[in-house]
C-alpha cells in the first residue's frame, strides 16, 4: 500500500482522501514499517535542463551540440554513470527529490568550476532565468 503523508511537526499526516482511508484501515497501535521517500519536485527537474540549456549556449558546442548531449557530459562528470560508464537515468521514477538535490548541488559545482565562479552564483543565475526559487 503506498499513501502520501505530510510533515506536521513531528508527526505525519495523511493527503487526500484515499490516503486517510487507507491509513484508518491499520488497527490503532499496530506497528507498520514505513520507507520514506520525498516524490521529485518537477522545479528541480525543469531547472536542471535550463542550467543545461544555459551551459549549451555559453560553451560553443564544447560539450555537444544538444542539452540532452551536454546532460550526459554532466551525468559523467559528477559519475552519474552504469557501471559501463554510461550516463544514468534521472527520470522521476529512477530518483527521489533527495537525491535528485545532490545530484543537482553536483552538477552545479562542476558548472561553477568550468565557469570559475560559485554554486551559488550558478543557483542565482538559474533562479533568475526561470523565475522560480528551489526549497
Amino acid at each position: 500500500m503506498r499513501i502520501q503523508l505530510v510533515k506536521d511537526g513531528n508527526t505525519l499526516a495523511p493527503v487526500g482522501d484515499d490516503s486517510l482511508n487507507a491509513l484508518s484501515k491499520i488497527p490503532q497501535g499496530e506497528l507498520v514499517t514505513v520507507e520514506l521517500t520525498r516524490p521529485r519536485n518537477p522545479r528541480w527537474h525543469n531547472m536542471y535542463w535550463h542550467l543545461c540549456g544555459l551551459l549549451l549556449d555559453n560553451s560553443d558546442g564544447q560539450y555537444g551540440p544538444t542539452k540532452e548531449s551536454v546532460s550526459d557530459f554532466l551525468k559523467i562528470a559528477v559519475s552519474h554513470v552504469t557501471d559501463d560508464g554510461k550516463p544514468r537515468s534521472i527520470s522521476f521514477e529512477s530518483m527521489e527529490q533527495t537525491e535528485f538535490e545532490a545530484f543537482y548541488a553536483s552538477v552545479c559545482d562542476v558548472v561553477a568550476t568550468l565557469w570559475q565562479t560559485t554554486p551559488e552564483a550558478i543557483h542565482y543565475e538559474i533562479e533568475n532565468l526561470t523565475g522560480q526559487r528551489l526549497g
